[in-house]
C-alpha cells in the first residue's frame, strides 16, 4: 500500500531541497520518504516553488 502525501508536504520537501544545504538522501531521511520521491517531486514542483516564498 502506498502512502499519499499532500501537495503542501511535497512542496515543503522541494523547498528544502532547493535551499541547497541538504542532499536528496538527507532530505529523504529527514522527511522519512524515498529518495526517488524527493527527486520526482523536485522535478514536478521545482518551477512552482521557485516563485513562492517560504523562508
Amino acid at each position: 500500500m502506498s502512502i499519499r502525501y499532500s501537495e503542501d508536504f511535497k512542496k515543503e520537501v522541494v523547498k528544502a531541497y532547493m535551499a541547497g544545504d541538504r542532499s536528496i538522501h538527507q532530505l529523504a531521511v529527514e522527511f522519512n520518504v524515498a529518495k526517488s520521491s524527493v527527486n520526482k517531486w523536485a522535478n514536478e514542483y521545482r518551477e512552482e516553488c521557485l516563485y513562492t516564498t517560504v523562508f
